[in-house]
C-alpha cells in the first residue's frame, strides 16, 4: 500500500467553477487532460530519478520540462483531472456580459430576496429573477449567472445585511481554536464537505445535485475511521453523535 497523502479542501465556489469547466469543456480538450494525468501519473509514480521521469513526460507531451513541473504542481495540490485543463482565455470579470436590463433585474432580485433578515437560500433569488424576467418579457439569464453575482458580493457587507452589524461583526472577528490529542481515539473529529462529482438520474441524466461526503477522523492519528456518503446535508454539530458512520 502507497502512503496515504491529505489532499487540500477547496471552497464550494472553486468546485462549482471546476464542475462548470467540466460542463462546458469539449471531448479533445478532456482528452488532453486526460492525457496529461497518465503522463504525470507515471512521472510521479515510475522508476528512476525524478529528473529523467519528468524529461520523459515533456517527450511525452510535447511540451517542455519546466512545463511539466508546472502542471505536476498543479496535480499535487488536487489530484484532480480538471486540474490539466488547459486555461483558456476567460473575457474580463469586471465586464458584465448580461445587458443593463437583466443586470437591473438580477440586482433587484438580490436586494429583495437574499440581502434581507430572515435569511432566504441563494435559490429564491433565481425563482424572483425568473419571474421578473417573464413579467418584462425578457429572457432569464442562467442559475449560474445569478449565483456567480450572489458569491461576488463583498461577504462582510452581505453578512450585516442577512445577519445584522452584531452577528456579522462576531463572524469576523472570530478566531479557530485547535483540537489537539496525543493518543489514537481520544478526540474524534467529524467533517463534511461536498464532493467533486454530480450525481444524475438514471432516466433522463439530469443532475440531481452533489453528494455529501461525511469524515469521522481521529485527530492523533489523522485516520479516517468511518464515513457517510449521501444527498442529504449533514446533521449540525450538535447532532454528529447520530450520524451513523460505516465502518
Amino acid at each position: 500500500m502507497t502512503e496515504l497523502r491529505g489532499i487540500p479542501s477547496f471552497p464550494t465556489l472553486q468546485l462549482d467553477q471546476r464542475l462548470e469547466t467540466l460542463r462546458e469543456v469539449d471531448q479533445a480538450v478532456w482528452t488532453k487532460a486526460q492525457q496529461r494525468e497518465a503522463a504525470i501519473r507515471d512521472a510521479l509514480h515510475g522508476n528512476g530519478s525524478m529528473t529523467t521521469r519528468i524529461e520523459a513526460a515533456a517527450k511525452t507531451l510535447g511540451l517542455s520540462p519546466r512545463t511539466v513541473r508546472r502542471l505536476i504542481a498543479r496535480y499535487t495540490a488536487s489530484a484532480q483531472t480538471t486540474s490539466l485543463i488547459a486555461h483558456l482565455r476567460s473575457p474580463n470579470k469586471s465586464h458584465r456580459r448580461l445587458g443593463p436590463e437583466i443586470e437591473r433585474i438580477i440586482d433587484a432580485a438580490i436586494q429583495t430576496h437574499y440581502l434581507v433578515r430572515p435569511r432566504k437560500p441563494m435559490e429564491s433569488v433565481y425563482k424572483e429573477v425568473k419571474r421578473r424576467c417573464h413579467a418584462e418579457k425578457q429572457i432569464a439569464p442562467s442559475r449560474n449567472s445569478v449565483l456567480k453575482r450572489i458569491r461576488a458580493l463583498d461577504a462582510r457587507w452581505v453578512a450585516r445585511k442577512r445577519l445584522g452589524a452584531k452577528s456579522a461583526e462576531a463572524i469576523a472577528l472570530s478566531t479557530p481554536g485547535m483540537l489537539e490529542a496525543t493518543e489514537a481515539l481520544e478526540l474524534i473529529q467529524i467533517d463534511h464537505t461536498l464532493a467533486d462529482v454530480m450525481i444524475v438520474d438514471t432516466v433522463y441524466r439530469r443532475s440531481i445535485g452533489r453528494p455529501w461526503l461525511s469524515l469521522a477522523i481521529d485527530v492523533a492519528t489523522r485516520s479516517v475511521l468511518g464515513f457517510h456518503l449521501g444527498l442529504d446535508a449533514p446533521l449540525n454539530r450538535t447532532a454528529h453523535r447520530k450520524l451513523d458512520i460505516n465502518c
